[in-house]
């Protein structure tokens, strides 16, 4: 997500996220995930994270899932201002996800992690994102959703940040 606007630095927002996770017994799981993040409103030149967890799918159909999880995170962050830094923190995360199969195909997705910083006391990072999405004609879809990340610390000025903003889309599945 990229702006500019007259006399305002530029927002700059981008992250790339890779999970796993290993189904057991009784809609339980095994999780590994990583990610890549960079966010100048919140004072995060980079931010690279590692971590696992275990958690359950409370309701797993064909059509909707909702489950939660418990683990672990190990954050390198490359701030803004100052010197990099390596944190742990806990999450704990949820994600909803219901969708039809009949036209118009309508899919809802929804994720909440909450981050309390075990090495930085009081620090507590929160990251939402939900999206809708619907089939105007076969295959051509319009999605809204609305990202939200805040960090009670702010690695650079150590002020409480937050940065939300949604995103209007057009697209093709193929």
């Amino acid at each position: 997500f990229f702006s500019s606007q007259s006399g305002v630095t530029s927002s700059q927002r981008a992250n790339l996220s890779l999970s796993y996770q290993k189904f057991l017994e009784d809609r339980w799981v095994l999780a590994g995930f990583g990610n890549a993040d960079r966010n100048l409103d919140l004072g995060i030149n980079l931010r690279l994270s590692l971590g696992a967890g275990y958690g359950r799918y409370f309701i797993l159909t064909n059509r909707t899932t909702f489950g939660a999880l418990l683990g672990i995170s190990g954050e390198h962050e490359d701030p803004v201002d100052g010197a990099s830094d390596f944190e742990v923190a806990a999450v704990i995360g949820a994600r909803f996800s219901t969708f039809t199969y009949d036209f118009p195909k309508i899919t809802v997705n929804a994720t909440l992690s909450v981050l309390p910083y075990l090495t930085d006391s009081g620090r507590v990072r929160v990251e939402f994102n939900v999206q809708a999405k619907r089939e105007i004609v076969r295959d051509f879809y319009l999605s809204l959703s609305i990202f939200d990340s805040y960090d009670s610390r702010d690695p650079s000025t150590q002020q409480a940040k937050n940065d939300w903003g949604p995103v209007l889309s057009l697209g093709w599945t193929f």
